[in-house]
């Protein structure tokens, strides 16, 4: 059963090309996390799923 509070939001992912998903994040996270431009981002497996963390390179 998957439950979502106010911090957490339920997207769908789709496949994008042959090789790829594409994930949409909410304009009002991304501009809280600065991700409205292009960014570089790392994504980590953790036991829980994915984290997605915004890097500077």
């Amino acid at each position: 059963m998957i439950t979502c509070s106010k911090k957490n939001e339920i997207v769908k992912t789709w496949i994008s090309g042959q090789k790829s998903v594409t994930l949409i994040i909410e304009r009002k996270i991304a501009e809280e996390y600065d991700l409205i431009d292009p960014q570089y981002v790392a994504l980590e497996r953790t036991p829980e799923g994915i984290l997605i963390k915004k890097v500077n390179v």
